[in-house]
């Protein structure tokens, strides 16, 4: 009886095995791109923020305001991701491979050929209090926005840094004007 009941549960392991296997198999032909995924186009003037929403469709270009464009012609076979912004009269064709959990790739803009890079923003958790708000917004200054600088020497850059992890520290016993103060 205990060899019987073994075999049938050795058949039921072996079947719910191959289904996951396929199952799997099935869901590794092309990620599905979603959320608000963030990255720059490196132009040759400035470095050109890009923020596309792949569940809604759209995208913001820093250099266009608060503007959403739409997100067309988006094809992802595999690593390929290709996806089209219109902006005014002007074509932002992209074209890059998805790598882990960053695209990078080439987009076409009229004659011009930049490379570009996207990656996914995190979902944070709701702030528990105003330390935890402040404590999110500083390190979104410290892993988003300082990478799109080009103005800090190496020496600037380090003593910043130093600057937000000491305010980081101390914001508990801060008001809101005080950290606002030290910021500027």
């Amino acid at each position: 009886m205990k060899t019987t009941r073994l075999f049938i549960l050795c058949i039921v392991l072996a079947i719910a095995g191959v289904t996951g296997s396929i199952v799997d198999a099935q869901n590794t032909e092309a990620p599905v791109l979603k959320g608000a995924w963030e990255g720059v186009i490196e132009a040759p003037k400035r470095p050109l923020v890009l923020a596309a929403d792949f569940s809604s469709s759209t995208a913001k270009l820093d250099a266009t305001g608060s503007s959403p464009w739409t997100i067309q012609k988006l094809s992802n076979k595999g690593v390929e991701i290709r996806f089209e912004i219109t902006v005014g009269t002007q074509a932002f064709q992209f074209e890059g491979q998805l790598r882990q959990k960053e695209i990078r790739g080439n987009v076409r803009v009229g004659e011009q050929v930049l490379t570009f890079w996207l990656e996914p923003l995190p979902v944070l958790p709701a702030p528990r209090d105003r330390v935890d708000a402040w404590q999110q917004d500083l390190d979104n200054v410290l892993t988003r926005f300082i990478r799109y600088d080009r103005s800090f020497s190496p020496e600037a850059r380090k003593a910043f840094v130093d600057r937000i992890a000491v305010l980081r520290q101390s914001i508990a016993t801060k008001s809101d004007q005080q950290i606002m103060v030290e910021l500027s």
